[in-house]
């Protein structure tokens, strides 16, 4: 996969969430690129959900952001070198928290709040949680079978859990597949008035995107008889 298509995904992203009614603002259809003190974090054990994700929405680190302020990053580095990663607001745990993470976030972009302020009246918000953070990566030179899968996901703040994946996901594919699992609702807005056995034109969509995540080719057999993704 190269530049040209990972920013041609975030489009396509950004396209999807529009029409889901999960869209928010678009920041850049750039690859996002490195931003050392952040790595660090993530690299840190001192890391949490929260520092991650307040650090990220301070700096405007992403590409996407959804109508609840959790949002998507996706990187690329060199070809087949791709980063993607969906970061879930963990303070929203109502409509009504909703509504002060807004007001608060607002008056820090207007100037009425400073980053400390900000912070204070954030962590002051019900801390849920629910939802993990995913992180995906495809990274060619680093692959070691068994222990460090080429294609793979993880999960949480925890950096040594890889779950591996057969295929190199697409940033639409990476993006649909979140929007089915944790946007229910929105994604049921692809079901149309008089489809047939209540179809989703957005499962037909996934279907299509999947055929075009390829199959990595560094994937060993025994790999190939263990427990893997897709």
């Amino acid at each position: 996969m190269d530049r040209r298509a990972v920013v041609e995904g975030i489009y396509a992203s950004w396209r999807f969430f529009e029409g889901s009614l999960m869209a928010e603002s678009f920041a850049s259809p750039d690859p996002l690129s490195v931003d050392l003190e952040f790595r660090e974090m993530i690299m840190s054990d001192c890391a949490t959900h929260e520092s991650l994700y307040s650090y990220c929405l301070r700096k405007s680190y992403f590409n996407i952001l959804l109508y609840d302020h959790s949002f998507f990053q996706f990187g690329w580095s060199s070809d087949d070198n791709v980063r993607f990663a969906y970061y879930p607001n963990p303070y929203v745990s109502s409509n009504q928290a909703l509504g002060k993470f807004r007001k608060y976030k607002g008056m820090l972009e207007g100037g009425l709040l400073q980053d400390e302020d900000f912070g204070q009246l954030v962590s002051a918000l019900t801390y849920r949680g629910s939802v993990p953070i995913f992180r995906y990566e495809n990274a060619p030179d680093q692959y070691v079978p068994l222990t460090h899968p080429c294609s793979h996901m993880h999960i949480g703040v925890h950096g040594e859990n890889r779950w591996a994946l057969r295929r190199q996901l697409t940033p639409l594919a990476f993006s649909m597949l979140i929007a089915k699992h944790y946007y229910p609702v929105e994604w049921g807005l692809g079901v149309k008035e008089g489809a047939m056995n209540g179809e989703n034109s957005y499962e037909a969509d996934l279907v299509n995107e999947r055929k075009k995540c390829r199959i990595v080719s560094q994937f060993s057999p025994e790999e190939e008889l263990a427990f893997h993704w897709f």
